[in-house]
């Protein structure tokens, strides 16, 4: 999709990496570009276009608003840890993926991070409280 109207059209810089590291979503390098987007008239258009069945049209590019990875957990879905498996994303395992690849827990991870601290709070006041009884 290249359109000569889109803003992205003026700054292209802000919305590929200058190097092959492949900043994670929260990494300030992305700023520009998605203020960018987001007043974009044609980011619905973008949005479709980059988010379609198949490969990725711009793999090293944001695009509507969207990293590289972002758009590849709407056309696949949540991130999968690969290397053990099950423990993909909804879990504590799946957290602790997020935070040694220095990228934003999903969602799902988070909530799974919260409820596994909560119930070792518990376990550890249960703990204490049979040793004081």
């Amino acid at each position: 999709m290249t359109t000569p109207n889109a803003p992205c059209r003026d700054n292209p810089e802000a919305f590929t990496p200058p190097h092959s590291f492949l900043p994670p979503a929260h990494h300030p390098f992305w700023r520009t570009g998605r203020d960018i987007c987001h007043t974009c008239p044609l980011k619905a258009a973008c949005l479709e276009w980059v988010t379609a069945p198949g490969d990725d049209p711009i793999p090293w590019s944001m695009a509507a608003g969207l990293t590289p990875q972002e758009r590849y957990e709407l056309r696949e879905g949540p991130r999968v840890n690969r290397k053990r498996g099950s423990q993909g994303c909804g879990t504590n395992a799946g957290y602790q993926a997020h935070h040694r690849a220095k990228e934003r827990a999903c969602g799902a991870c988070t909530e799974a991070r919260s409820a596994y601290r909560a119930r070792l709070r518990a376990e550890s006041a249960a703990r204490r409280e049979q040793v004081s009884a």
